[in-house]
C-alpha cells in the first residue's frame, strides 16, 4: 500500500508493466509524478511488454515529463537475478524483482500467486504496490474524485481488471 503521507525521502518503485497498461487504459500515468512519496521506476524489458501503441504512447510521455523514470539493470549481481528468475517469471518481471531485490526497492504490479509470494520471500512483506493502492491513495489526496475512480474501475472491469469491491468510497475510508 502506498502511504498516507509524503515522505520526507522518496521511496523507489520499480513498475512491471500490468499496472502501467492498467494507467494507461485510463490515461492516468499522471498519478505517478503526483503521488510524491515515490519515484517511479520502470525497467525496459517491462516497457517491451506494453503492446499496444496507444499505451505505448502514454508509457512515452509519462517517462518525458518524469512521472516514470527507466531503470536499468547495474550490476552483475542484478544480472545474474534475472538470469535465475527469467525460467519462472516474464522478462518485464524478472527485471522488476531483481531490481528490487538487489536494491530493496518497491515492486508495482498486480500480480498475485507466485509472483507476489517471490516478492514477499525476496524483497519482504509490504513492498507491492498495485493499481487499486494507487488509485486509493489518489482519492485520499483529492487528485481523483471518488466517481473518477470509480469510473476508471469500471473502464478497466471491461478490461478484465476486477476489484473486490463496489466503490472507492468504501475502501478510501477503510485502509
Amino acid at each position: 500500500m502506498v502511504p498516507d503521507k509524503p515522505a520526507q525521502r522518496q521511496a523507489h518503485a520499480i513498475c512491471d508493466a500490468c499496472v502501467l497498461i492498467n494507467l494507461a487504459l485510463i490515461n492516468e500515468l499522471r498519478l505517478l509524478g503526483a503521488l510524491d512519496d515515490f519515484r517511479f521506476f520502470v525497467p525496459q524489458a517491462a516497457v517491451d511488454e506494453v503492446l499496444h501503441e496507444s499505451q505505448r504512447k502514454e508509457v512515452r510521455i509519462a517517462l518525458e515529463k518524469q512521472w516514470l523514470r527507466k531503470a536499468t539493470l547495474d550490476s552483475e549481481n542484478e544480472d545474474i537475478l534475472v538470469q535465475e528468475l527469467r525460467p519462472l517469471y516474464g522478462a518485464g518481471e524478472s527485471a522488476c524483482l531483481a531490481i528490487a531485490q538487489a536494491r530493496q526497492w518497491h515492486v508495482v504490479t498486480d500480480e498475485s500467486g507466485a509472483l507476489a509470494a517471490e516478492i514477499v520471500r525476496r524483497v519482504g512483506p509490504g513492498r507491492q504496490i498495485g493499481t487499486v493502492a494507487i488509485l486509493v491513495q489518489a482519492v485520499r489526496r483529492k487528485l481523483l474524485s471518488v466517481n473518477q475512480a470509480d469510473a476508471h474501475k469500471a473502464k478497466l472491469e471491461v478490461h478484465k481488471f476486477t476489484m473486490k469491491f463496489r466503490s472507492f468510497a468504501e475502501v478510501q475510508q477503510a485502509e
